[in-house]
């Protein structure tokens, strides 16, 4: 459970930076940010998808061990 919560926390800190990356290239001209911003978006809406999948086991490991 420990390292699922880990892997959570380092999860987390990417979405982070993948959103200051976002930002950042939003402030770029739309020809050069635009591309940027596309796929920094699309890498966070994976880390979200791995979060929520991580979110649910750990929530199921964790009615497993109340059980």
């Amino acid at each position: 459970m420990r390292k699922k919560l880990d892997v959570q926390g380092i999860l987390t800190e990417a979405r982070s930076d993948i959103e200051c990356i976002v930002m950042a290239a939003r402030q770029l001209p739309p020809d050069e940010g635009g591309p940027i911003a596309a796929m920094a978006d699309a890498v966070g809406k994976k880390i979200e998808k791995a979060l929520r999948q991580l979110g649910a086991e750990v929530a199921a490991s964790h009615g497993a061990e109340e059980a």
